[in-house]
């Protein structure tokens, strides 16, 4: 019985494979060396008050520590962070805060075709708007 479960294994493994060849994973996994690089600081001078200070202290803290290790995943430019920000920024503390929580609902590639292709980044835009 033991050599059959081992035969049995042997004749499965021959249909196994690592290599898959649909998928370009040196393509996948190189850093796209045209992204922009930004100084985050910035948003900390156009801050008007303490709240916003403190919001966008988080988002620094955020793009620096944590987003930095995922790498560029968002669908969309500006990325889900910046988004957040601007929609702040833009719209105010709560109205800001909504609109961050509906893009990042939104934040996938199931319906690109209700956005525009920025063909530079290769990603979906969506700019903060008004409700």
């Amino acid at each position: 019985m033991k050599q059959l479960f081992i035969l049995f294994l042997m004749m499965l493994s021959f249909q196994l494979s690592a290599q898959v060849k649909s998928i370009d994973f040196e393509k996948e996994l190189t850093v796209d060396k045209k992204s922009e690089h930004r100084h985050y600081g910035e948003y900390f001078k156009r801050a008007d008050n303490e709240v916003e200070m403190l919001y966008t202290g988080a988002f620094g803290f955020y793009k620096s520590l944590i987003s930095s290790q995922d790498g560029s995943t968002c669908s969309f430019t500006p990325s889900c962070s910046e988004y957040a920000v601007q929609a702040v920024k833009k719209l105010g503390l709560v109205k800001g805060t909504i609109s961050f929580f509906d893009r990042y609902t939104r934040c996938n590639s199931l319906s690109p075709g209700f956005y525009k292709l920025d063909k530079n980044k290769n990603r979906l835009v969506d700019e903060v708007g008004e409700f």
